[in-house]
């Protein structure tokens, strides 16, 4: 069994990864958001 110490950091690794992986679309959804707000009315 793996120790406390790398089950987190394997963890970490992996929430890292995904977090990456979903970074381009919370950008786009992001910068969506900005540009509604930033239109006039």
């Amino acid at each position: 069994m793996a120790s406390r110490p790398a089950l987190r950091a394997k963890l970490l690794t992996l929430m890292s990864a995904d977090l990456a992986a979903k970074l381009p679309d919370i950008t786009i959804a992001v910068s969506g958001l900005v540009v509604e707000q930033a239109a006039p009315r």
